[in-house]
């Protein structure tokens, strides 16, 4: 009759590294292992991003009616004025830095 202690000896036997230690070996697995992955990723990647264009491209864009020209007019009016005080910061506002004077 076999204890618990001889199972768990069998069991760490199995899983054991070995007499000798290959750290080429190990490597070179450890690094197919990573470009296998890779590979299947990139692939997995095509394959997903080819069924979301097929699906894009099927589908036709739907027609706007009823647009409100006021109300692009007052965004478009928004951005600009974003826009101006964006170039105001870049090239019209000087701002000091206290730890240098």
């Amino acid at each position: 009759m076999t204890n618990l202690s001889d199972i768990e000896k069998r069991a760490l036997s199995t899983f054991s590294y070995g007499e000798r230690l290959n750290p080429a070996r190990d490597w070179f697995m450890l690094l197919v292992v990573a470009a296998i992955l890779l590979l299947a990723s990139a692939a997995m990647n095509v394959l997903i991003y080819e069924g979301v264009k097929d699906v894009a491209s099927s589908s036709a864009p739907a027609a706007v009616s009823g647009v409100d020209a006021s109300a692009i007019n007052t965004v478009e009016s928004v951005f600009k004025a974003r826009d101006a005080q964006m170039q105001n910061y870049e090239k019209v506002y000087e701002f000091v830095d206290p730890s240098k004077q």
